[in-house]
């Protein structure tokens, strides 16, 4: 449903990079900014009476940056359709976007103590944790662009 919405609305070529990008900014709304506040921990990592709290916290998060990184797509089309060149343009949202996000990481209760936790393990669970990610979401984003682009080769659409 939100590639049919942003098909017609992004600047790439290609069912491929439509698909690719769109799924780069999920990502990055949807698991990347909120990971570098709020990395992931494992399961006995965490005082448990805190747990509603640092739920509500990074949920609200994830919503917030994606809310981010749809402003920033916005701003990045309007200077555009304005004329501004693609490396101004580029820095320009790039740069609201960061200060928009140092804000979020301001305002947010910070990560919560590992306390005694092996770091060399933590470590090991946060990189897994992100690494999952990063070729689910890869994964999640060549697989649409692959069966967008066969059934436009389907239908006859290029």
């Amino acid at each position: 449903l939100v590639f049919a919405f942003f098909r017609g609305r992004l600047a790439a070529e290609g069912e491929m990079r439509r698909s690719l990008y769109l799924t780069a900014a999920l990502f990055a709304g949807a698991f990347a900014i909120p990971f570098l506040k709020y990395p992931a921990n494992p399961p006995a990592v965490g005082d448990p009476s805190t747990i509603g709290v640092r739920t509500a916290a990074y949920f609200a998060l994830v919503a917030l940056s994606l809310l981010a990184v749809l402003a920033a797509w916005l701003a990045a089309r309007g200077l555009r359709e304005l004329g501004v060149e693609t490396p101004r343009r580029r820095a320009a949202v790039g740069a609201g976007l960061l200060l928009v996000v140092s804000i979020l990481f301001l305002t947010f209760p910070p990560a919560a103590s590992t306390g005694g936790f092996p770091s060399g393990l933590l470590w090991g669970f946060r990189l897994s944790s992100f690494g999952t990610q990063l070729v689910f979401w890869a994964g999640l984003g060549t697989l649409f662009g692959l069966l967008c682009e066969r059934a436009n080769r389907r239908s006859g659409a290029a």
